[in-house]
């Protein structure tokens, strides 16, 4: 009895030619258009589906939305190679150059992601060249988008890169095309390409005007750019004037780095003007002196101690640096008078 229940009722090629007769019946039951429609809400076998749409397809040519599902049921079916090379041999038939390129490429990414190790090198290739050719296409913005965001996936930058360029082509105005930009052009250590991106931002986002300066003063700093460094924690300076002595010794920094010895002490006195406290106030004054001297300035540092030497003689630490730079721009009388002012904090 149990084996008698364990004998299969039929074999797999018995099912499918049942299923073939089934088919046959409701061909001739039904007229073509009424079967085809039939078929275009199917939901069972897809096998079946392929196996009467590719005999319908040797007598006469699918309707759009026939084939669409042929198409379809490959892909669902795993048989990309199948649909790609059907879009390839009749694809041009039912769809415009930009739709048979999206359909190229989207099957060319299922093919990239079942494919086995070894064979993913040529496809993704085969993807980059379809990728390219429908970018030079596409014109709407959330299309690009997506684009983009596949294009970075697979690491494609430089797809990536042209994509940016469209979008910013097509929508000028929209910054967000300038942020992806800054990103891929950081990314690649672009300089010039991450300038332009930025500077665009500046004047296309006020709200967000003190964060693109900001990062365009990091940018500059990192490329070795820094006489232009200098010059935007300058502006930084001038718009965010809660953290302006932060941004103008960081200017002053930079200007030094740049040899610009002159233009770095001014502007690290400028930041003892607005700091807060006598403890910034020394120690601003201390750099603006470096700086003139790492420059071979001297005389100028010394008249910059004759300057501020009644404010800081208290200050013993302060007051030999003033002792030292007015003996090296050879000026005894000031080197004197500092000299007293030591002698009497001593006492």
């Amino acid at each position: 009895m149990n084996r008698l229940f364990q004998t299969k009722l039929f074999l797999p090629f018995e099912i499918v030619g049942f299923a073939l007769i089934v088919i046959s019946v409701l061909w001739l039951l039904f007229p073509q258009n009424r079967f085809e429609e039939l078929l275009k809400k199917e939901k069972g076998n897809d096998l079946l589906i392929v196996q009467y749409l590719e005999n319908i397809s040797k007598k006469e040519r699918l309707d759009r939305e026939l084939y669409e599902t042929l198409l379809e049921k490959y892909s669902s079916l795993g048989f990309v190679d199948k649909a790609l090379r059907e879009l390839s041999e009749n694809g041009s038939l039912y769809f415009g150059q930009k739709e048979l390129l999206q359909r190229e490429y989207d099957l060319l990414k299922k093919k990239y992601f079942l494919s086995s190790k070894d064979s993913k090198k040529i496809v993704k290739k085969r993807v980059k060249k379809s990728l390219e050719a429908l970018v030079q296409k596409e014109d709407r913005w959330e299309s690009l988008l997506g684009y983009y965001k596949d294009a970075v996936s697979f690491s494609f930058f430089d797809v990536a890169r042209s994509i940016v360029k469209r979008g910013i082509e097509l929508y000028p105005s929209n910054i967000e095309w300038y942020k992806k930009g800054v990103y891929l052009s950081k990314a690649a250590g672009s300089f010039n390409d991450m300038e332009f991106y930025l500077s665009r931002l500046i004047k296309l986002d006020p709200a967000n005007r003190i964060s693109y300066l900001l990062q365009k003063g990091e940018m500059e700093a990192a490329f070795g750019k820094y006489a232009q460094a200098s010059e935007t924690y300058l502006q930084l300076s001038k718009e965010e004037k809660e953290r302006r002595v932060e941004w103008l010794e960081k200017s002053a920094l930079y200007a030094k780095y740049a040899k610009m010895y002159k233009k770095s002490a001014k502007r690290y006195l400028e930041a003892m003007r607005y700091a807060g406290s006598y403890k910034e106030k020394k120690r601003v004054f201390l750099l603006a002196i470096e700086a003139l001297r790492w420059g071979g300035y001297d005389k100028r540092a010394a008249m910059l101690v004759k300057r501020y030497m009644n404010y800081f003689i208290g200050d013993e630490s302060v007051a030999k640096v003033m002792l030292q730079t007015a003996l090296a721009a050879g000026d005894l009388k000031l080197a004197h008078k500092i000299s007293l002012g030591l002698m009497e904090r001593i006492k």
